[in-house]
């Protein structure tokens, strides 16, 4: 299984989390950390507003050591559907969170996140808060 970290809990597994850092060395033979471009994005956006460039370290660190989950052509299909059943039925949310949760989706992965409000929105998401469990 792939279990897709979200930005936020990028932010908590840098800060030293020992929640999320347990999880992740723990993990089950055959499972891994996938992340997408868009958590790598927000992730710099953060550096880069703070002022912080050498947090750019980890950064490199779990790009080079976790599955760089692509977008492709059938996950910005599946980003299409979520934003039109989203928008019908009131409960839209951000652009970046729908394209993560179709990353995700189209990888058939679990998305670890603390903003399960926005995530548990998308039918069919697998969604797992490793602050809370």
């Amino acid at each position: 299984m792939i279990y897709c970290l979200d930005t936020d809990i990028l932010i908590e597994y840098f800060r030293g989390n020992e929640s999320i850092k347990y999880r992740i060395e723990n993990l089950r033979e055959g499972d891994s950390i996938g992340i997408t471009w868009l958590n790598v994005y927000e992730f710099f956006k953060g550096i880069f507003a703070s002022g912080k460039l050498e947090e750019e370290k980890f950064l490199i660190g779990l790009v080079n050591s976790a599955f760089l989950m692509d977008e492709t052509y059938e996950s910005s299909r599946i980003g299409g559907e979520i934003y039109a059943s989203l928008k019908k039925s009131g409960n839209l949310i951000n652009d970046a969170d729908i394209l993560i949760a179709s990353i995700v989706k189209h990888h058939n992965a679990v998305l670890v996140t603390n903003n399960e409000d926005h995530f548990k929105r998308i039918a069919g998401l697998r969604v797992e808060n490793w602050l809370t469990n």
